[in-house]
């Protein structure tokens, strides 16, 4: 997003760090809104990243109720 953006706009793009920090804050789906890719590809880049925050949310969320599942599971099993 970096090297799409920070020609068109060096002030919320125009360092590495800012660039991470909307790359973070959008594949996390917070999503402030105080920044926006302002061309096609960054745009597109910025969906993309979002699609991928959801599915990771969705398979962390996946994989902690599988574990909170077998943890009762376990606990159900000793108290027999």
């Amino acid at each position: 997003i970096y090297l799409l953006e920070r020609t068109n706009d060096a002030e919320h793009f125009g360092s590495i760090v800012r660039a991470f920090w909307f790359s973070i804050v959008t594949m996390t789906t917070i999503g402030y809104g105080d920044v926006t890719p302002t061309t096609s590809l960054g745009k597109i880049l910025a969906i993309a990243f979002g699609i991928i925050g959801i599915v990771c949310v969705a398979l962390l969320t996946a994989n902690i109720l599988e574990a909170n599942s077998k943890f009762n599971e376990l606990q159900s099993d000793a108290k027999v």
